[in-house]
């Protein structure tokens, strides 16, 4: 069989392709015998794409990853315990362009504590990237995380026996009143480069 009758573009939908590099590298094998000849995108974390995986990924086809850097405030980044740092995302990028593959940033504003000046280091940093795509969203902290339980109190009798429908990357309860609607528009503009 061969991909190419899958479409124009394949998206491997999995939080973190690049993960466990057994999984990754048996798919791009598998990919390989298929033929390949079809693009496809995948989403990673920017401390997973070495040079072995983002070589492995443009060699079977990978066209375009996205990156879920967050934030560019080492402040926040910590407070996220990402784990990750703006050097290893800055590497991950430009592995990425160099075996010419696309790169979409997720970027998030808004999360507890976030101040306008730890925004406008995020903003900065993307900028830096100068990434292909940019994918903004505002934070929000999913019912049943630690974050939630810390912020319950915040919406009152918002929040119900089934919140779900409350929480996506476009409107939920905001968390955070630090931000002000000047810094908030040039986070959003980021979407316009």
């Amino acid at each position: 069989a061969s991909l190419a009758r899958l479409g124009r573009t394949i998206h491997i939908v999995d939080d973190t392709f690049t993960a466990n590099k057994a999984v990754c590298f048996a798919v791009l094998r598998e990919i390989a015998r298929m033929g390949g000849g079809t693009p496809f995108r995948i989403d990673s974390r920017a401390d997973r794409l070495d040079e072995q995986v983002v070589d492995g990924l443009a060699a079977a086809g990978c066209s375009h990853v996205a990156i879920g850097f967050e934030s560019g405030s080492d402040r926040i980044l910590a407070a996220m315990r990402k784990g990750e740092s703006k050097t290893q995302m800055a590497r991950a990028v430009a592995l990425c362009r160099r075996r010419g593959i696309a790169v979409t940033g997720y970027w998030m504003a808004g999360y507890p504590e976030e101040t306008d000046a730890d925004l406008l280091q995020t903003i900065a940093f993307a900028r830096r990237l100068e990434l292909d795509r940019y994918s903004l969203s505002m934070f929000a902290p999913y019912p049943g995380s630690q974050l939630f339980a810390d912020h319950l109190g915040q919406w009152g009798g918002l929040v119900d026996s089934d919140p779900w429908h409350l929480f996506n990357q476009a409107t939920h309860p905001a968390i955070n009143d630090n931000l002000s609607e000047k810094v908030l528009d040039q986070f959003w503009a980021l979407s316009d480069a």
